[in-house]
């Protein structure tokens, strides 16, 4: 594998940490919930949903968790101020996990910043997302510094170069556009985690995680994105069985990482029982690497390396004595 030459951020989200050099810590791992047309979402605009549905997938992601050692997040999503309060407190009740917030409309994601620093949600919640285009109008930015949430995605989309070269420059900025990365700070965001964007179709994968490698290795910022929105669309996959399908869907997830990535909004939260132990493997993979060519361990005792392959580990450490 590989060792980052730039100095390597690690953050602190909730109970998560996110970043550093490959091998470090074990990807951060974000399941969906209450997405457009998700079975267990009733009525999207007043947040009327299956408690009892939703609260077995939640457990089931924390579960997952557990065994593997990946720590794990939400994203809600939703459509409504109505909506969002309420799937904000039900989450936040059911699991103490990272919380990602998504809405389309800014006055749904402003009503959702204070209702999160008013509930006391704020250290383990990550604002998704802060993009240039079209760029945050200032009464989002100042809704977000004034919930005191410190971390943010920063949806790093160049419409002009969409390559792993234009995502640095919409990070740091051109003398047409300003930096994403000067967005982020103006809004109070002490945690930024880039999304490459480059994850639209399964041929594209390659590209963004390209991109993830650029960012680690010029930047240190920990990286990651969207990989499960293009095996979402791939219907000769989907016509292949299910079993075909969880296979493509979870080979789209683990590329980014191997170059990289350290958080993925890996999809409906549903997938969990597959995407998840499939990333523990990549993880452990890249941390015996790191272990063998640089002597870099994991941080994390709960690392995937350590929590499924024990009998490994302890091969490992006797032959390096």
């Amino acid at each position: 594998m590989f060792k980052f030459r730039a100095p390597q951020k690690i953050f602190q989200i909730g109970k998560a940490k996110v970043g550093g050099q490959p091998g470090q810590l074990p990807t951060v791992l974000i399941g969906t919930i209450f997405y457009l047309g998700q079975r267990i979402v009733k009525d999207e605009k007043k947040g009327v949903f299956d408690k009892g549905e939703a609260e077995k997938l939640l457990n089931t992601q924390d579960e997952i968790s557990d065994l593997t050692g990946n720590p794990c997040g939400v994203d809600i999503v939703a459509t409504t101020v109505d909506s969002a309060l309420k799937y904000i407190d039900f989450v936040s009740e059911v699991t103490d996990s990272i919380i990602s917030f998504d809405a389309w409309l800014p006055k749904v994601r402003i009503a959702a910043l204070k209702h999160i620093a008013e509930v006391g949600l704020a250290d383990r919640t990550i604002y998704n997302s802060i993009m240039s285009t079209p760029p945050p109008k200032e009464d989002e930015i100042d809704a977000i510094r004034e919930s005191k949430v410190k971390a943010a995605i920063l949806l790093a989309y160049n419409v002009k170069d969409r390559t792993p070269r234009g995502v640095i420059s919409i990070l740091r900025g051109t003398e047409e556009q300003k930096s994403l990365l000067e967005m982020a700070e103006e809004a109070g965001i002490e945690k930024p985690l880039v999304d490459t964007t480059l994850f639209t179709y399964i041929p594209s994968i390659g590209v963004g995680a390209k991109a993830c490698f650029f960012v680690k290795e010029e930047l240190g910022l920990p990286v990651g994105g969207s990989p499960g929105n293009a095996a979402s669309v791939w219907n000769e996959a989907k016509a292949w069985g299910t079993d075909v399908f969880k296979a493509c869907w979870a080979s789209a997830e683990v590329v980014p990482l191997v170059l990289g990535g350290d958080y993925l909004l890996y999809g409906p939260i549903e997938s969990a029982s597959y995407v998840i132990p499939t990333c523990a493997a990549i993880d452990a993979m890249i941390a015996t690497s790191a272990i063998v060519d640089f002597g870099i361990k994991p941080l994390a005792k709960e690392h995937p390396l350590y929590k499924l392959f024990p009998e490994f580990v302890e091969k490992l450490e006797k032959a390096a004595l």
